[in-house]
C-alpha cells in the first residue's frame, strides 16, 4: 500500500496537438490517474518558438473548460498548466514574454530536445535560463540518440543545477530494450529527479503508465528513492 500521492509534471492530456480528441477523452484519461494514486497532474502542451498553428489564447481557454470540467464531476486530481518547450535560440524570450509556459506558474521549465540532435549551442542556452532564475527540467533525455551515446552530458546537466526527468514508458521498455536500459541507470545511479507518464490520452500513452513505472522500479529502488521520484520532487515543483 502506497501512504502518498504521485505528482506526474509532463503530460499532453489538453485537447490539443497530438493530445486527446476531446475534452471528453481528455476527462477518461484524468479519472485513470486518480485511480492510480495521481494527485496532480501538469498538462504540457509543445511549445516550438515560431510555431503559428500554436495559439496561447487557445490553450488558456481549453485548461479552463477542462479544470472546470473535472471539478464538475468531482474529480480530485489538481490540474496545472505549463509547456514542453523546444530548446532553441528563441526560447529564453518566449518564456519571459509569457508565450511559452514554466511549470504551473513556477520557474520550472519543461526542456525537450530532438531525438536525434540537438543544438550545437544547447548547453549555452540551458546555462542562460539558469543565470535568468529559471530551473530547467531536462525531459526524457533516455529517448535521445545524442544523450544516449553522451551520457557525461546528463551529468554535467545535472550538476550545473537541471532537474532529469524519465518517462514511465520508457522505465516499462515500451520503446525498447536500449531506451529501457538506459532510464533504469538513470535511476539506478540516482541521476534522474523524476519519473512522469507523458501520458497523450486515456489509451495512448495512458496515465497508469506511472503506476506501472513505479511497480517496475520498486524492484530494485528503497522507498526513500522512490517517494522522490514519483511524489516528492515532481511535487515540489509546484511549490
Amino acid at each position: 500500500m502506497i501512504n502518498y500521492k504521485f505528482v506526474d509534471i509532463h503530460t499532453h492530456l489538453l485537447p490539443i496537438q497530438d493530445g486527446p480528441e476531446d475534452t471528453e477523452q481528455a476527462i477518461r484519461a484524468i479519472r485513470i490517474a486518480e485511480e492510480r494514486n495521481i494527485s496532480k497532474i501538469v498538462v504540457t502542451p509543445h511549445y516550438i518558438s515560431g510555431d503559428t498553428s500554436y495559439n496561447r489564447n487557445d490553450v488558456f481557454n481549453l485548461f479552463n473548460v477542462l479544470k472546470k470540467e473535472t471539478q464538475k464531476r468531482g474529480i480530485g486530481v489538481k490540474l496545472y498548466l505549463g509547456n514542453e518547450c523546444v530548446i532553441d535560440d528563441r526560447i529564453i524570450e518566449d518564456i519571459k514574454e509569457g508565450k511559452a509556459l514554466t511549470l504551473g506558474g513556477t520557474r520550472y521549465v519543461l526542456c525537450e530536445y530532438p531525438f536525434y540532435q540537438v543544438p550545437f549551442n544547447y548547453m549555452n542556452i540551458i546555462y542562460q535560463l539558469i543565470d535568468d532564475g529559471y530551473k530547467p527540467i531536462i525531459a526524457h533525455p533516455e529517448r535521445s540518440i545524442y544523450f544516449a551515446s553522451n551520457i557525461d552530458s546528463i551529468a554535467e546537466l545535472k550538476q550545473n543545477g537541471c532537474m532529469i526527468q524519465v518517462n514511465a514508458e520508457s522505465v516499462i521498455g515500451k520503446y525498447g530494450y536500449k531506451c529501457k536500459k538506459h532510464s533504469l541507470k538513470l535511476i539506478k545511479d540516482q541521476m534522474a529527479d523524476i519519473v512522469a507518464s507523458d501520458a497523450h490520452s486515456d489509451s495512448l500513452r495512458s496515465p497508469d503508465l506511472l503506476d506501472k513505472a513505479y511497480h517496475r522500479v520498486k524492484r530494485f529502488s528503497n522507498e526513500d528513492n522512490l517517494k522522490k521520484i514519483f511524489s516528492e520532487n515532481p511535487g515540489n515543483v509546484l511549490i
